[in-house]
């Protein structure tokens, strides 16, 4: 499904991160929701991972990256490596996520 932003200027497609020119307060505590649960598919107990796995299915997930302006296949499935991967691996995978997202989402400011 594609959907354009607020003022028409973005269309979302097969990449992380659409070319959003400037990002919001808004934009941000939803980047900062995505990376989060990040944090916890690597950091959490076994109940939290489990609780991030299934909340990655859900609708409520699309609509998060949708207004955190992310792709939500492509970061649902960079998540649901880091749930099945090793810790040390998870880790890794998780923070260079995190770095990702966190960069591109303060790069025009």
């Amino acid at each position: 499904m594609l959907m354009t932003d607020k003022l028409n200027r973005n269309i979302y497609s097969g990449e992380l991160i659409g070319n959003n020119p400037e990002l919001t307060s808004e934009l941000r505590l939803w980047r900062f929701v995505i990376c989060q649960a990040i944090s916890d598919s690597y950091l959490g107990t076994n109940k939290e991972k489990i609780t991030i796995g299934l909340w990655i299915r859900g609708d409520d997930f699309t609509k998060v990256c949708d207004l955190a302006d992310l792709n939500s296949e492509n970061v649902r499935k960079s998540i649901y490596e880091i749930l099945i991967s090793k810790p040390i691996i998870a880790r890794h995978l998780g923070e260079k996520l995190k770095k990702f997202i966190q960069n591109h989402a303060s790069r025009h400011h």
